[in-house]
């Protein structure tokens, strides 16, 4: 899985429903109750749902060389057919309380396309 999701990145940036779209494809198990959280904040979810082996995968893509970049929000809606049933984080830097939801896109850099 972890192949098929760079190649796909060297495409261009995606998101995390479009790499979601990209495991069903691959008839690829991702449902779980795990969630990805920012590094610095634990209370901004960049995605939600998946297992373990979900998670590992977008971990080996980070491992790689991809990193992930805050989507426009204006876009969000067009960009994702799922969206983590969290309020909308619309600042990253804000210091939330619970758990909010900061749309993203994963991309690999210029150098490792």
């Amino acid at each position: 899985m972890e192949e098929v999701a760079t190649h796909r990145l060297r495409l261009g940036p995606m998101t995390f429903s479009e790499l979601e779209v990209l495991m069903e494809e691959e008839i690829f198990d991702y449902r779980g109750d795990l969630e990805i959280t920012d590094p610095h904040n634990s209370n901004i979810v960049l995605w939600n749902g998946w297992n373990r082996d979900a998670v590992d995968v977008f971990n080996s893509l980070v491992a790689r060389g991809a990193e992930v970049s805050d989507a426009e929000l204006e876009d969000y809606r067009r960009l994702y057919r799922r969206v983590p049933d969290l309020p909308l984080a619309v600042d990253r830097r804000c210091a939330y309380t619970s758990p909010h939801w900061a749309p993203s896109l994963i991309a690999l850099n210029e150098t490792d396309r």
